[in-house]
């Protein structure tokens, strides 16, 4: 989306989220229109906590729950 959309939509009431790889013009469009900037750091951040965290553990579980038939409790 880009400034003039953001603007637009948060002129006429709706929330908006920007997102950016230059993160100087984000905060300052964000800073302007009251949107809430997501950087590409932050998207990376919220993809490794919440997509990879998750996968990594169950790599790690993968073995025993096949081991114990799929039981979590012994």
């Amino acid at each position: 989306m880009g400034a003039a959309t953001a603007r637009l939509l948060r002129s006429t009431g709706h929330r908006v989220v920007v997102s950016g790889r230059h993160p100087e013009p984000l905060r300052r469009l964000a800073e302007d229109t009251g949107a809430f900037a997501l950087s590409a750091q932050t998207w990376d951040l919220v993809l490794r906590t919440n997509l990879t965290g998750p996968f990594l553990l169950l790599l790690a579980a993968l073995p025993h729950l096949l081991a114990a038939r799929g039981s979590v409790a012994a």
